[in-house]
């Protein structure tokens, strides 16, 4: 009696209306109003759950989940609605009421107030959804809107359960049993109320279908004016009855003949001009050629380019200069071939036949009721690498002080020399290398500055070839990358038109020869000495060594007779001559034999030495033979008589049988 009275109090209260709007449809945990039940009550202690306390707990948690997914389906279906009554006033503006479209701060305006209307309608109804329980006072009570013939039993037993305090425990469960009796009768699938979803259903697809006879029968793009809309940072022309394609940009030389249809190939990769956020470039005395394809132009529209010419900001504080930046100028375009339909090419070049662009340009290409994005033509000057200096290093052993040479990129200098190229460009580098022989081969690769990246320094050896008849490479130029943003792109190498010659001087062989005995073979007795006399001079820097090498009836080269040791260099250019004493017995020849003899002298040239030898020289040993003069040898011009006679003391030595009084001969030699 108490509930039924409670009940009615709440319907004369306006509690439960017939659209059932002010009943709380979601229900956090922490209020305290008694019409918010957020959960099915278990039973109490030591108390079983019925069957029907099972049933109505497990059909209310249906009509929850229900109740979420209908509200969420109505909220993304008004969604859609409203976005495309958004885009449908935004889209009307840009075709019919503002010229030329909206511009990019209106798009963005448009943009932000949409996103912030999105914003505020997901936090009222969807959040609720997701963070709060669905109220079963309010799941039971659509029910009932839904079937009448549940008489507020359901509601009376959500209340009931969620607040039992002064009820009869047969009198609950009666409730609980009569609720799920009729509940029963009331199929699944069917609880919310969905008409709300189904109108708004209806009304987006007659949107989507008047959006489609639109795009079919309007003479502007819609879908082009969603996008702006939607992505207003994107870069996109408004819509329009032309339609005019992105431009393709390619650049040729004044010089060059004028082809009736020269348009047909601005395609070229090797000429075609990279467009990055707008921006383009093109070396300076170049013409630039315009391509695109038009289409819905009538008959007697003609495109045109307008060009408006950048100040240049090294003369922006010149009036004048300001001044004719200022002037805007107009190309009319050419036709071309016709494309499929009612497209056509057509074609400009800039700024006319005979001159090249030297100032930097905006264009915008403007045919019918359309004008392009407007595109920047960086004019800068040609890209070059050019040799600044050229640093050798020469070898040790040729004493000579190494030397620098400024703006000459030719290269001499003797084998061995260790070359370095600085080299400087008028733009930024990338990667930068040395091609032998002009052959188009990454020889050698430049390091590029890390402070100066105009600048870029490598290091090569100057060597001979294989036939030592000439240098390795005769020549040489510097192959190079500009970093990004240049005229040329990046992955594009340039190649420096300048050659540059090289020439290796080589490291010369000493020269070597026997003065005594010119005779040859020579008949000799085998116990006397006979005095060889060697001369030796290397031509360019320095001997290393010298030496006499022997051997007996043509056998195996016995140990060589050292003259000049390593350990004691001669000067440049200047001669070295001394003696030796070869003893046939000492060295094993014997009577009838044949001991030959020749001279070998090597030149300072490290890693591979240049060696020089005589040929071979014989003595024929003959026992009846006369012994030939003791013949003392000359001073060297290099050495004094007496340094020799101390540094070679041995006389008796067979491998430097050099005669027992080869000092005292020395310096009686010297003397006169």
């Amino acid at each position: 009696m108490f509930q039924t009275v409670f009940l009615w109090l709440l319907l004369k209260a306006g509690v439960f209306r017939q659209s059932g709007s002010t009943v709380m449809a979601t229900v956090s945990k922490r209020t305290s109003d008694s019409l918010a039940v957020g959960f099915w009550a278990d039973a109490g202690e030591g108390e079983s759950q019925s069957k029907s306390d099972r049933y109505l707990a497990a059909r209310l948690a249906a009509a929850s989940a229900d109740y979420k997914g209908v509200a969420i389906t109505t909220f993304l279906l008004g969604l859609g609605v409203t976005l495309l009554l958004w885009l449908s006033a935004g889209i009307m503006l840009e075709h019919w009421c503002i010229a030329g479209g909206l511009p990019r701060w209106a798009r963005w305006t448009w943009f932000a107030t949409g996103c912030a209307a999105l914003v505020a309608a997901v936090g009222r109804w969807v959040l609720p959804l997701l963070r709060c329980r669905v109220n079963l006072v309010y799941a039971a009570h659509a029910i009932e809107q839904e079937h009448p013939g549940l008489y507020n039993d359901l509601v009376n037993a959500v209340l009931v359960k969620a607040h039992p305090e002064g009820s009869v425990p047969m009198v609950v469960k009666s409730l609980e049993h009569r609720a799920a009796k009729r509940l029963s009768a009331v199929p699944n699938d069917v609880v919310m109320d969905r008409t709300t979803a189904v109108r708004l259903a209806y009304c987006l697809a007659l949107l989507v279908g008047l959006a489609c006879i639109y795009q079919v029968a309007a003479p502007k793009s819609l879908l082009v004016s969603a996008a702006r809309l939607l992505l207003p940072w994107v870069g996109l022309a408004p819509p329009s009855r032309v339609r005019i394609d992105a431009p393709i940009l390619s650049w040729r030389l004044p010089a060059e003949a004028t082809a009736a249809n020269r348009g047909e190939n601005a395609e070229a990769d090797s000429r075609r001009l990279k467009t990055d956020s707008g921006v383009a470039t093109l070396v300076r005395g170049r013409q630039l050629l315009m391509t695109t394809v038009i289409r819905g132009l009538h008959s007697d529209e003609k495109p045109i380019v307008s060009v408006a010419p950048l100040p240049d900001p090294a003369a922006a504080k010149d009036a004048t200069a300001s001044a004719t930046a200022a002037a805007k100028w107009q190309v009319a375009m050419q036709p071309g071939r016709a494309e499929v339909g009612a497209a056509a090419r057509f074609t400009a070049l800039l700024p006319d036949q005979t001159r090249g662009l030297d100032q930097s340009i905006e264009i915008t290409i403007k045919a019918g009721d359309a004008h392009s994005l407007p595109v920047r033509i960086a004019v800068i000057d040609s890209p070059s690498l050019l040799v600044r200096e050229v640093r050798y290093d020469y070898p040790d052993y040729t004493q000579r002080e190494n030397e620098t040479v400024e703006w000459q990129g030719d290269v001499r200098g003797i084998e061995g020399t260790q070359v370095t190229i600085i080299a400087e460009s008028n733009q930024p580098l990338e990667s930068a290398w040395i091609d032998f022989d002009c052959d188009d081969k990454r020889d050698v690769r430049l390091k590029v500055g890390a402070s100066d990246l105009a600048r870029a320094t490598g290091t090569f050896s100057l060597r001979m070839n294989a036939e030592r008849t000439a240098a390795e490479h005769s020549s040489y130029r510097l192959l190079f990358q500009l970093r990004g943003g240049a005229a040329i792109s990046k992955d594009q190498v340039v190649a420096e038109k300048l050659e540059h010659r090289i020439e290796v001087t080589a490291d010369l062989e000493p020269e070597v020869s026997i003065e005594e005995p010119r005779e040859s073979p020579l008949r000799v007795p085998p116990g006397k000495p006979v005095t060889v006399r060697v001369l030796a001079v290397d031509p360019d820097f320095g001997l290393a060594h010298v030496g006499i090498e022997t051997r007996v009836n043509g056998g195996a080269i016995q140990p060589e007779i050292v003259l000049l040791g390593r350990e004691k260099k001669v000067s440049l250019a200047r001669p070295f001559r001394d003696a030796a004493q070869l003893v046939p017995e000492q060295l094993g020849a014997t009577a009838g034999g044949l001991l030959e003899y020749r001279a070998v002298a090597i030149d300072t040239r490290p890693q591979v030495a240049n060696v020089s030898r005589t040929p071979w020289q014989s003595l024929r040993i003959d026992a009846s033979a006369p012994a030939q003069p003791n013949l003392a040898p000359p001073p060297s011009p290099s050495d004094s008589a007496a340094q020799k006679a101390s540094d070679d003391p041995q006389s008796d030595d067979p491998k430097n049988p050099r005669g027992p009084d080869a000092a005292k001969e020395t310096q009686q030699d010297a003397e006169r």
